[in-house]
């Protein structure tokens, strides 16, 4: 600052220190000229210092809860239902779940024995036959397998070497031949029709077949032979060689 601005704040503090007596204030009024103008304002002084923060007030009283709120009123009455709204979209698909334990469950009893099938009641049909001895044959001729091992049903003559069915249904038939010395060939014959056929081609060869046929009543079957004016069918002693066996697998 400078010295004249200093000075006029010196002289302003003494007139607020030192007021003029009230006869001269009045002498002052009446004599008053007109007002001057404003002079510059003065510079602010210097801010004061901050004063010291106070201390913490006590915890106030808990108000009155009924005073903040009021007093809850009855229940209101069900609203009407609404309709139902419409079927919202499929979930997506949940985890698999861990298998299920199951717990078996003790044995039943045994049940009644049932009743013996029909199968039980019907006829029983089977044989089976060999040759006892040599048997040659030139020519074609039924070959007479004269040692029966089965035959129930007596459908077997081994004297004629004819079998006769003597019930409809399905038969297995089958026959085994072995040659001496040349050849030898067997065929199985049905109502004099061949069917079925067999050889040996030298010496001590053999041969088999066997078949499964539907069997009216009263059809025959035999075994025609035919063997070189050397050779033989073996079939003597224990030499169970040759044979001719059927049996009835069920009736119709």
């Amino acid at each position: 600052m400078n010295t004249l601005t200093v000075t006029g704040l010196v002289l302003v503090s003494l007139l607020y220190l030192f007021p003029v007596a009230s006869g001269q204030e009045q002498c002052n009024k009446c004599c008053q000229g007109p007002r001057g103008p404003s002079g510059t304002p003065g510079i602010p002084g210097i801010p004061g210092h901050h004063g010291t923060p106070g201390g913490k007030g006590a915890k106030g009283e808990v108000g009155d809860v009924a005073t903040q709120l009021g007093v809850s009123g009855q229940k209101g009455q069900e609203g009407v239902r609404g309709l139902p709204g419409a079927v919202g979209p499929a979930g997506p698909k949940g985890d698999k779940g861990d298998p299920g334990q199951s717990i078996r469950g003790l044995p039943g009893a045994v049940g009644l024995k049932g009743d013996k099938g029909d199968l039980y009641h019907k006829t029983k049909v089977v044989f089976s036959a060999r040759l006892s001895k040599h048997l040659n044959l030139p020519s074609r001729s039924v070959v007479k397998f004269d040692y029966v091992f089965t035959n129930i049903g007596n459908s077997y003559d081994s004297r004629t070497g004819i079998f006769a069915s003597p019930v409809s249904g399905i038969y297995h038939v089958s026959f085994h031949l072995l040659t001496e010395r040349d050849y030898g060939y067997m065929f199985l014959m049905k109502n004099n029709v061949d069917v079925l056929g067999a050889h040996g081609k030298t010496s001590g060869s053999t041969g088999s077949n066997s078949i499964i046929l539907h069997l009216r009543k009263g059809d025959t079957l035999w075994i025609d032979g035919l063997h070189s004016l050397a050779g033989y069918f073996l079939g003597h002693g224990n030499e169970y060689y040759s044979s001719f066996s059927a049996y009835l697998i069920y009736e119709d």
